[in-house]
């Protein structure tokens, strides 16, 4: 019997072979980064659609906070004054980072704290007026201290301001539209004011500003 032998460009050890086996290694590697990009494509898509979502959830958030606020502050001014709830879920530093020491060149070069964040407030600027209940609580905070202090047995504590100002709210939401109407007068009159300070302050200010611009 005899064996034909396999011609060397068919054999396993050939470089024909060789060849054809790294072109299948490539075409797997290329079908595989193929898969992975229509992979991370359609993730991305996914990405964009729940980033559009949140964007038009979170205005209408906004829109209904703000309505919220609006309608509080016509039935109960009072809220702003009280303190922010506790978070749910407070944040705690898992893996605290450690304070770097400060060298000497970093030590000299470094910024007071707030300069960058914000500017400071000019003392001399004019001040906002407080919204009608607050003008209400400044004229009657002293009228009622003196009724609860005629009211008071011996050893009673003093009121506090919480307590104050809960029972100015309650005054203030039992009062007429037309008692109301006078701190809403006395409010639009110092709001009238107050714009008109403000843009007298700009002129003064800018104006100062262009003659040392002017001056350098």
């Amino acid at each position: 019997m005899y064996f034909l032998d396999m011609p060397t460009e068919f054999s396993d050890n050939s470089p024909a072979a060789f060849e054809l086996s790294l072109d299948e290694k490539y075409r797997d590697c290329s079908r595989m980064f193929q898969k992975m990009c229509r992979e991370l494509q359609k993730e991305n898509e996914r990405i964009i659609s729940r980033l559009y979502r949140m964007k038009k959830m979170t205005k209408v958030c906004e829109k209904d906070v703000k309505l919220l606020q609006t309608r509080l502050d016509r039935h109960n001014p009072a809220w702003r004054l009280e303190p922010p709830p506790p978070p749910l879920f407070p944040q705690t530093d898992l893996h605290p980072v450690k304070k770097r020491r400060k060298s000497a060149f970093t030590a000299k070069t470094e910024f007071p704290k707030g300069v960058r964040k914000q500017k400071e407030k000019d003392p001399n600027a004019p001040k906002k007026p407080p919204n009608a209940f607050f003008q209400y609580c400044q004229e009657q905070r002293s009228i009622l201290l003196d009724e609860i202090a005629s009211e008071r047995q011996p050893g009673e504590p003093e009121p506090s301001k919480q307590e104050l100002t809960r029972q100015l709210a309650q005054r203030w939401r039992s009062m007429g539209n037309d008692d109301k109407q006078v701190y809403v007068d006395m409010y639009e009159n110092s709001k009238r004011k107050y714009n008109q300070d403000m843009m007298y302050y700009r002129m003064d200010t800018h104006g100062e500003n262009s003659s040392y611009a002017g001056g350098k």
